[in-house]
């Protein structure tokens, strides 16, 4: 008589193996399709920036035909973000696991993101220097969507924190900003795909976030922060990838 119990796991590694097979044909699928709708976006672009110089060489932009072409600009630059994040939520590769000083990391995206005047920002590096094992271009993304949220939560002036803290069995970090915080009733559709508050949000940002870091093996959640806007909160193993590291 089969045993029930290993007839049940070999179902459920077939339903995983025809669901990764899926992915990444779907994958394929939205690769391709972005691509596609590179080249028309990418025409459009040249085209406006040609019409620019050529109505500015016959005496001027009016007021109207400059509000026209800002508004096409704008919708360029939304629907490319748009082809940005379907390729992020169609990557199925494993992740590249290498040994990262997280003071550095952290640093380093901090320095790469440019805020406006009106927010400031703090950094609160963990007390002693910390290694982890995570793949840091995964990461970097992760903290870029998640800065960028803050940013546009925040109205006027604000501020933003960043918080590092280690523990002994991996790295707890926290995102907090001044903005308007999330409602009770969005905070629990706040990762699904496809939802958002936002009048220009595609709804694919925080959860594509919260997949690549599941993809390193730590979770992203909403919790309560020290500022009375979000604070996201991404825990992570120290050893993340350490089997996978040579």
């Amino acid at each position: 008589m089969p045993d029930t119990n290993e007839a049940n796991q070999d179902a459920v590694a077939q339903h995983h193996l025809l669901l990764r097979e899926r992915l990444v044909m779907l994958g394929q699928l939205t690769a391709t399709v972005s691509h596609e709708l590179r080249n028309p976006l990418s025409v459009i672009h040249n085209a406006v920036y040609f019409l620019r110089r050529r109505l500015a060489g016959e005496g001027g932009l009016d007021a109207k035909s400059e509000e026209y072409l800002d508004i096409i600009e704008s919708e360029l630059a939304a629907s490319n973000r748009i082809i940005d994040d379907l390729l992020s939520a169609s990557r199925v590769q494993p992740p590249d696991y290498q040994r990262v000083d997280l003071d550095r990391l952290l640093s380093k995206v901090l320095s790469d993101i440019a805020l406006p005047p009106r927010i400031r920002w703090h950094y609160r590096p963990a007390q002693t220097p910390f290694m982890l094992s995570t793949d840091p271009q995964l990461l970097c993304q992760v903290l870029r969507n998640l800065l960028v949220n803050a940013m546009q939560a925040i109205s006027g002036e604000g501020k933003i924190v960043l918080r590092a803290r280690a523990g002994r069995c991996g790295i707890d970090l926290r995102l907090s900003d001044s903005g308007e915080g999330v409602s009770a009733e969005h905070s629990a559709r706040l990762f699904e795909p496809l939802f958002t508050t936002k009048p220009k949000g595609n709804g694919l940002g925080l959860w594509i976030a919260r997949d690549m870091v599941r993809r390193l093996g730590g979770e992203l959640s909403l919790v309560r922060g020290e500022l009375p806007g979000a604070c996201f909160c991404i825990q992570l193993p120290q050893d993340g990838g350490e089997e996978r590291l040579p």
